[in-house]
Formats: structure tokens, sequence, C-alpha cells
């Protein structure tokens, strides 16, 4: 008999936590940010963006985010462009990317982990050598917005990477599947 092991994670707690966790990713960003270019980042994003371009900004982030989800899944899962869904947790107001089959943790973890790089981490550290507020920033929210997903992998770890995963549909995370899963607690 196949094993199930939920992996999942609670969406109400993990807005909570990775909010929490959101705090933390921006303070790493911004304050090497103001001690390399004596600079406050967000400072710079608001005097040249201004407010209704950020929120604009966040909103499109916000999309772009889960199709990089989906773009991660879709090519290190191997899997059909059909076989992911996009949706929204409405009550804690959390948008998805959800892919339907099960794939390998390790293809799992790729997607998991696509967004905060391509939008977190890149851009923090192209502002942080180049001296611009603006990416800084921008990375800064990229990595927040990816706090959950961090929580996530985290969920993954010590997991084998072939061990196959399957996206929990109302929760936040998987479930492996397969009958020699080390405990991951």
């Amino acid at each position: 008999m196949t094993e199930r092991r939920d992996l999942s994670l609670d969406p109400a707690r993990v807005n909570l936590w990775a909010g929490l966790l959101a705090l933390g990713l921006v303070a790493l960003v911004a304050l090497p940010h103001v001690a390399l270019h004596r600079e406050n980042p967000f400072g710079e994003l608001y005097r040249t963006q201004g407010a209704g371009r950020i929120a604009i900004i966040v909103l499109v982030g916000i999309v772009v985010h889960e199709i990089l989800h989906a773009l991660g899944w879709w090519a290190a899962g191997r899997l059909r462009w059909a076989d992911i869904n996009f949706g929204v947790i409405w009550a804690q107001l959390m948008p998805y990317a959800h892919p339907r089959r099960p794939i390998p943790a390790w293809s799992y973890a790729a997607g998991a982990a696509v967004p905060g790089i391509v939008l977190g981490l890149v851009p923090a550290a192209i502002g942080l050598f180049t001296g611009s507020g603006t990416l800084s920033s921008l990375g800064a929210i990229g990595l927040a917005a990816a706090g959950g997903d961090m929580m996530v992998l985290y969920t993954l770890r010590g997991l084998p990477a072939q061990t196959l995963v399957q996206d929990h549909p109302t929760r936040i995370g998987c479930e492996a599947l397969g009958d020699t899963m080390p405990t991951v607690d």
C-alpha cells in the first residue's frame, strides 16, 4: 500500500508566519542597502514610482509570481500547461498555482523556488550591487512574497528527490507519496 504523508500547511498559519518572515526578508535587503549606499531603498522606490505605480507593480508581481510557479512546474515537472490550475484562497486572499498531477519532490521544490529567485534574489542582488534602491526594494518585496514558498521548501527537507509529491488541493504545500519516506517534522 502506498503511504501518503501530509506535508501541507494551514493557509491562515502560513499567512501569519510568512508575514513575520517577510519583515526579516525585507530587513535582509534594506539594511545592507542602507549600509552600502546610505539611502533607504524604499524611499527611492516611492520617489521614482509613486504609490499608485507601486500598487500596480505589486499586483502585477502577484500574477507573475504564480505564473513563475507554473513555469517552474511545467519545465521541471514536465507537466502540460493543462495540468496546472490557478486560483485564489479567498478567505486568506492568497492566489495560487496548483500542479494537478504528482511530480518528483525536486521538481516541486524547483517550481516553488522560482518566484523567490527571479522576483526576489536577482533584483535584490542587482540593486545592492548597483545601488538601485528601486531594484533593492522590488527584490525585498519579491522575497517577502516568497515567504510562504520558503515555508513549503522547508517542509520538503530530507525528502528524497525522486519521491512523488501531490500538491494539496486546499492547503499550502503537498502530500508525499511513497513507501520509503523519511520522517519530516
